[in-house]
């Protein structure tokens, strides 16, 4: 989500995948970072009256198979166009949408953002606060750690959109070819993708991306680290010198440093290409993740499986 600036030129809603989804509104003025004051409370028959008059919204995404919600919303409120635009992935993604923030002009009206990126919009003041408008009103339709991530105190900056688990997708012909068996703890997955380098010289057991946190971010929080802090004022904390941070970054850097496995940056050409060639024979990703397979990779329908992460303890999942 973006939050409502002083002068608003653009307003935009987004949502949060692994996200979200928020308005956001663009300031013609770069110097205006401060977020307005919303009313207290949006009457239902005001909200009624704007879900039937027609009015055009742009929403920028790059989820697949998204038009297809796009589509419901549509059929019950049909006064409203949709137009869905994808400006790219990843970093492109959010480039373009911070330039349209600071110009104040030719941003979308809802964009979709990945929670890990929320907090830098809201405290640029960029997101409007939903809550007004009836958000709170839907906090127990989520978990408590998945509401926390879009809002604060009162105010909501964002939908939750798409909530996924990790897990590990996997190639077991391949694995099975390799003489790989399936890892169950982190220690069993080094000595595979090791095993599995050794009996494939030009392929990966895995890919580790240097272009996009989220992954390695979720890897964090399965060791039990909480890296980043905020106190919902001014002060941000930033924690990294700790042994559960080592011990994950321990086990990637030889990995990565051998060329045991693969580091392409993910959501590009090439990446989807190692996913369906089978340069790579597993992905550690979230639960959303089959859907980004279905494209280039559409060829390999029904070669994959899923297990759960691999464990540091396997006594103590998490």
């Amino acid at each position: 989500m973006h939050r409502l600036t002083k002068r608003p030129a653009i307003a935009l809603v987004a949502t949060a995948t692994a996200g979200t989804l928020v308005l956001t509104a663009c300031s013609g003025s770069a110097g205006n970072s401060a977020t307005t004051a919303a009313p207290s409370t949006i009457t239902q028959s005001a909200i009624d009256k704007a879900m039937s008059t027609k009015t055009n919204l742009t929403f920028w995404t790059w989820v697949p198979d998204i038009k297809n919600e796009v589509a419901l919303f549509q059929a019950k409120y049909p006064a409203i166009h949709v137009d869905v635009v994808n400006v790219g992935q990843g970093a492109a993604h959010y480039q373009k949408l911070r330039t349209a923030i600071k110009a104040g002009t030719g941003g979308p009206d809802v964009v979709q953002v990945e929670f890990q990126y929320l907090p830098s919009f809201t405290q640029g003041g960029n997101l409007l606060d939903m809550a007004p408008y009836g958000a709170a009103g839907i906090s127990g339709d989520y978990a408590s750690w998945i509401w926390s991530q879009v809002s604060s105190g009162s105010a909501v900056y964002g939908i939750p959109q798409d909530v996924g688990p990790m897990g590990n997708l996997y190639r077991k012909a391949l694995m099975s070819a390799a003489g790989t068996k399936l890892p169950t703890t982190w220690d069993e997955f080094g000595q595979a993708a090791r095993t599995y380098r050794a009996a494939n010289p030009g392929k990966y057991l895995t890919n580790m991306p240097g272009n996009d946190a989220g992954q390695f971010m979720g890897l964090l929080w399965q060791a039990g680290v909480r890296p980043f802090g905020y106190d919902g004022k001014k002060t941000v904390t930033i924690k990294l010198d700790t042994p559960e941070v080592a011990k994950v970054i321990d086990f990637w850097n030889p990995l990565v440093r051998d060329k045991i496995i693969g580091v392409d940056p993910d959501f590009t050409d090439p990446w989807y290409q190692g996913l369906a060639s089978g340069l790579y024979a597993s992905w550690q990703g979230a639960a959303w993740g089959p859907v980004f397979l279905q494209g280039t990779a559409g060829k390999t329908s029904g070669l994959w499986s899923v297990a759960p992460l691999p464990q540091w303890d396997t006594q103590k999942a998490a």
